[in-house]
């Protein structure tokens, strides 16, 4: 399946190794083959330094910490998010609003609509 981003990585921020791995393989069920796993939100502010991803699936919380600064990064950057939470509280803090919000343990289905719905504001941006 084509999608709309060409060759950029998928950053996955997920401290949950069989999660990850289900979300990368699930993205490259959707065409992305370039993806980038990073387990820790130290990593991740490290790595969006310095590379740039076409969107990222954001943990709200991992082991080292609120992945908050990392939202704030990437909207900044007006980068894409999907946020992968296993919480039902209403998002927190309010950056995590900005993402397009899937369920985790994540259905591919749920993963496919939300993919979607990025690279379908994506092109309207750039359109």
């Amino acid at each position: 399946m084509d999608h709309a981003f060409g060759s950029p990585s998928v950053l996955i921020v997920e401290d949950n190794l069989l999660i990850a791995m289900d979300l990368e393989a699930m993205l490259q069920q959707l065409g992305f083959t370039d993806t980038v796993l990073l387990p820790s939100c130290a990593g991740a502010k490290a790595w969006l330094k310095v590379n740039t991803p076409a969107f990222a699936v954001v943990d709200i919380h991992l082991k080292d910490g609120s992945c908050e600064e990392v939202a704030v990064q990437l909207a900044a950057r007006n980068i894409p998010f999907i946020v992968s939470s296993g919480s039902n509280q209403v998002v927190s803090p309010p950056i995590f609003a900005r993402g397009i919000r899937v369920s985790k343990p994540c259905a591919s289905a749920d993963l496919a609509a939300a993919v979607a719905s990025i690279t379908s504001f994506s092109s309207r941006l750039s359109g």
